[in-house]
């Protein structure tokens, strides 16, 4: 099982250089951005905690749900036991947008271990119409997420529309 209490051994499972850890916690290879940029990626590794049928699904859910595009995802095992992987994500985002914080909540209940790599500006090879952002869907901006908060907030306050 990828424990917290065992961080060494994750990050050794998954076959960090010497160079890009320390005896106990991973460390990204860049710093994570203070301000979005609105055209960001985030990257997470994350470590399931069962081998069980629909353990992947429900990661790809938390992000699903909220409209956030994950752009990579690559398993490496663990060593620890067969079935056991560590997924390194990508997704569209960053840390401080509403809907791809409420994904990595939902991350974070549903999986052993998730660790934030960093969000930081994407990279964009040129400005060709097939290399731009891709838009969010309606419904899944942080300003729809923010209208949805305050009505729920409404009615728990006793507002009944």
């Amino acid at each position: 099982r990828c424990s917290r209490s065992q961080p060494r051994h994750w990050v050794d499972a998954c076959g960090w250089a010497a160079t890009e850890r320390t005896s106990d916690s991973v460390v990204p290879a860049r710093a994570a951005s203070t301000n979005s940029t609105g055209d960001d990626l985030t990257s997470l590794a994350v470590c399931l905690a069962h081998d069980r049928v629909g353990a992947l699904l429900a990661v790809l859910m938390e992000l699903a749900v909220r409209g956030v595009n994950m752009t990579r995802i690559e398993s490496r095992p663990t060593g620890e036991a067969l079935g056991r992987y560590v997924f390194f994500l990508d997704c569209a985002g960053h840390v401080a947008d509403v809907r791809l914080g409420e994904a990595l909540q939902g991350l974070r209940r549903v999986c052993a271990d998730v660790r934030f790599l960093g969000s930081y500006p994407r990279h964009r090879w040129s400005t060709a119409a097939g290399d731009q952002q891709t838009p969010v869907p309606p419904g899944l901006t942080d300003a729809d997420y923010a209208d949805a908060a305050a009505w729920v907030a409404r009615l728990r306050a006793g507002e009944l529309s």
